[in-house]
């Protein structure tokens, strides 16, 4: 009689366990507590509303649960999930969901399904209550073996690092609440092509529930569209719009994903349009190998692409080798090869003329001064001095360009907000600076007034496409409209302080100019609070410092009794300090 009761409650109790599931995984009409799931990164315990996090959000009939680290699937990932899908899967019926992704790490937490108030479910997210977490357990494998035991899913921790929220409504910070309970199952670290499985099972009938799948697959960047545009227009504005809009002239597109080999004419600028990318996904590219020199490219939207410009002053009749790279799979690189046409040989006229117009002038003065031998040494010193002129007026010429490729950096970021008024806005704002900055390259020196309202131009274009505060402070025994410097001088720093100084969990970036006196000589200091250093051992970091030192040189050649002086000093946990020290400059 005993073994007769005690069956009679196994089967009371496995029946209410099938109930139980059965009812927990039907959907349901009441109204979710929350619209949306948010994950927040904690830093000692306190939420960083500044820091970006990658998760994935899945829950159905049976389980919720979260990825951190990584993203959803790519697009150009997604044809994977068959494969993996139909290679691990066994002929259990039980809910399967595939994730691809292109990281090493991750960690993975299940959420609570629901809420017991006032003795009743009540539906956190999504049309399922889901099932009770007293009666699962999973076990986790990778490649195929166990790495953990069965375990209880409610005997789990808290997930750490991370703080699961719940929206009710709106975007506020008010509308945030703690989702409810977490259970973490580990960080995970994959090797290419490894696989990590969650199995779900019901403790009691040992029934499978659910199978979780991570894959890490093999990534390469060669989901991207190549073109070119031609530069046979004198307008600057009418290049910009053939760049972006490139239905104004008949184009071949080639795909990456087919070719390894691209063709570009000289003068023209070549386009690279990567698609496909996940939320905040970022790619590098270096044009060396030994070694790599990796440059990142990143978008504000970069589910719209991501950009990579060659610009029309690659060197004529050379193959350029491109290396890319996803910045989440550093070890799969992918090579592809750029092949720069010749220079057509043409002579114009106004080239004949002007050689034909030097040798008549050298002939001259080749003449003058074997008659006048007396005279010899002050033509030297005009000469000299002529020389000197030529090479700034050359290196002025060179920053233009650098201006163009980087501008057009800025376009591109701008163009993906999707907001056509900002777009125009800053294509004219853009265009006007670059205006001023042609202007201003023909001249030798212009007044400390105008070089500040140039980078200050600047910096606001610059705040447009990446957030940072920056401040000018002018000291005030100085009168800025009667101080000359040479133009352009300081413009590289900024840029290097706001590209490179920065990284993407910076929480108050900010650039400080000041300009003073000591004695007769002008201070130019300009700070960065960035925690990286961008000129490490006096390395010329980019070509615009590059530049920049080439014409501090020609200027003290040529200036007498004045000397310019920079020098750039990084201490770590307060920034890159740059001192442009004008030597005797002042009266």
């Amino acid at each position: 009689m005993r073994e007769f009761y005690i069956a009679i409650a196994l089967i009371c109790i496995l029946a209410q366990s099938t109930f139980c599931n059965q009812l927990s995984s039907q959907s349901t009409d009441q109204e979710p507590l929350y619209k949306e799931l948010i994950v927040k990164k904690t830093i000692n315990g306190r939420i960083c509303d500044t820091c970006t996090v990658n998760f994935v959000h899945q829950n159905d009939a049976q389980t919720s649960y979260i990825i951190t680290g990584v993203g959803h699937t790519p697009p150009r990932l997604t044809h994977l999930r068959d494969h993996v899908g139909k290679h691990y899967l066994d002929t259990e019926k039980a809910s399967t969901q595939v994730h691809i992704i292109s990281g090493a790490d991750f960690g993975f937490s299940f959420l609570s399904n629901f809420l017991i108030k006032n003795g009743k479910r009540l539906q956190l997210y999504g049309k399922y209550l889901g099932a009770d977490y007293k009666h699962l357990e999973f076990l986790t494998t990778q490649n195929g073996k166990p790495i953990s035991q069965w375990r209880a899913i409610t005997s789990l921790a808290e997930i750490k690092g991370f703080a699961v929220l719940g929206v009710t409504s709106g975007v506020d910070q008010a509308s945030y609440l703690p989702y409810g309970q977490t259970f973490s199952a580990g960080s995970f670290h994959l090797a290419i092509k490894d696989t990590v499985v969650f199995t779900v099972r019901d403790i009691l009938t040992k029934q499978i529930k659910q199978k979780i799948f991570i894959f890490r697959a093999e990534d390469k960047p060669t989901n991207f569209v190549y073109y070119q545009v031609p530069l046979t227009s004198s307008s600057f504005s009418h290049n910009i719009q053939n760049l972006l809009n490139i239905s104004e002239v008949p184009l071949t597109v080639y795909r990456g994903d087919t070719l390894n080999v691209f063709e570009k004419d000289y003068a023209s600028i070549g386009v690279m349009r990567f698609l496909g990318l996940d939320r905040n996904e970022r790619l590098q590219y270096s044009l060396k190998k030994t070694p790599y020199v990796w440059q990142r490219l990143s978008s504000i939207n970069s589910e719209n692409g991501i950009f990579l410009i060659l610009s029309n002053e690659m060197q004529a009749g050379r193959d350029q080798d491109i290396y890319l790279r996803f910045e989440k799979q550093p070890e799969t690189i992918h090579k592809i090869k750029v092949k720069v046409k010749q220079k057509p040989f043409i002579v114009p006229w106004k080239t004949v003329a002007g050689i034909s117009f030097a040798l008549l002038a050298t002939a001259s003065v080749a003449f003058y001064l074997w008659h006048l031998l007396s005279k010899k040494k002050l033509v030297t010193l005009k000469q000299k001095n002529e020389d000197t002129e030529t090479r700034l007026a050359l290196l002025s010429g060179q920053l233009n360009p650098h201006f163009l490729f980087n501008t057009l950096n800025a376009i591109q970021g701008t163009i993906n907000s999707g907001d056509s008024e900002r777009v125009n806005r800053y294509v004219g704002n853009v265009a006007g600076f670059m205006r001023d900055v042609m202007d201003t390259g023909k001249k030798e020196f212009i007044s400390l007034e105008e070089e500040l309202k140039l980078e200050s131009d600047y910096l606001v274009l610059e705040s447009e496409r990446k957030q940072f505060l920056y401040s000018i402070n002018v000291s005030d025994d100085l009168e800025s409209t009667l101080i000359d410097i040479p133009p352009l001088l300081l413009q590289p720093v900024l840029e290097n302080s706001i590209r490179h100084a920065f990284g993407p969990d910076h929480a108050d970036p900010r650039i400080t100019i000041r300009i003073s006196r000591a004695k007769n000589n002008l201070i130019i200091s300009i700070s960065d609070n960035g925690r990286i250093e961008w000129d490490t051992h006096g390395i010329h970091y980019g070509h615009g410092l590059s530049l920049t030192r080439k014409r501090i040189i020609v200027y003290n050649e040529k200036l007498a009794g004045m000397f310019v002086r920079m020098e750039i000093n990084y201490l770590q946990g307060s920034g890159t300090t740059t001192i442009f020290t004008f030597e005797d400059w002042l009266s």
